[in-house]
């Protein structure tokens, strides 16, 4: 399992989108930014530890990501 298959996990939970979608945003936003080693394998205990850690903080995420819809709108046509 990679750091990337965590993280398309936890946000198939916060956002209910489908695991697919998760991950051509994800892949998208980490070609834009750099793979800032998403493709790092990890065992299972560790990616275990990594999901409870993260969805203890599912509202923090959630809203994380409406901040960034939210700047997302602000500035679009403005580039």
């Amino acid at each position: 399992m990679t750091k990337a298959d965590v993280f398309v996990q936890i946000l198939h939970e916060v956002t209910g989108k489908s695991k697919e979608e998760v991950r051509t945003m994800l892949d998208e936003a980490t070609e834009a930014t750099g793979r800032a080693g998403f493709d790092d394998e990890i065992d299972e205990a560790e990616a275990e530890q990594l999901l409870a850690d993260l969805r203890e903080e599912k509202e923090g995420i959630m809203n994380w990501l409406l901040q960034g819809a939210q700047a997302v709108k602000r500035n679009s046509g403005t580039a």
